[in-house]
């Protein structure tokens, strides 16, 4: 009925091998991986209603960017510079709206000046690394400034470092 070029799946030819499964898919023109534009779609479209569900989401999104920026060298990241202007960033303790990347940072020194910026909901610290905070311009390390916002507003509300500040005391 469909023609003897019409491509079809023989499961015994392909049997359970993810791998072949792939190249059958691959062959009827469906990419592996998503294109940068369906990407940006998806954040879009995410970011447009704040919701937990729709954080968490965006969540992945990030850490799957991070693993794609260290395993692919992009010779024209233009293709993500929209994430850049685009407020999808989702902060610990503010679940009504999403930031953009250039005014949010990673949660890797928060106890050194949590008063003085919003950071980001990500968890799993050892997946945001690499290239892509940078490419997006998304804070990473705190200005000494901060810090000493912060402990000012610690010593002005009374309040005790972090046992993880500690360490700071050490450098000064």
């Amino acid at each position: 009925v469909l023609g003897s070029n019409y491509l079809y799946p023989d499961e015994i030819m392909l049997g359970s091998k993810l791998d072949s499964w792939i190249e059958w898919l691959q062959q009827l023109g469906i990419n592996a991986e998503p294109k940068p534009a369906e990407i940006i779609k998806r954040i879009r479209h995410l970011s447009a209603r704040y919701s937990k569900e729709n954080a968490q989401q965006i969540e992945e999104l990030f850490y799957y960017l991070c693993d794609l920026f260290d395993k692919y060298d992009f010779e024209d990241e233009k293709e993500f510079e929209e994430l850049k202007t685009l407020e999808w960033i989702p902060a610990d303790n503010n679940e009504e709206c999403y930031y953009l990347p250039s005014d949010i940072y990673l949660p890797f020194s928060k106890h050194l000046f949590f008063s003085q910026a919003k950071f980001a909901l990500f968890k799993q610290r050892n997946r945001m690394g690499g290239k892509f905070p940078e490419f997006l311009e998304i804070g990473i390390k705190p200005k000494t400034l901060q810090i000493i916002r912060h402990l000012k507003y610690l010593s002005d509300n009374d309040l005790v470092p972090d046992n993880k500040i500690n360490n700071l005391y050490n450098i000064y």
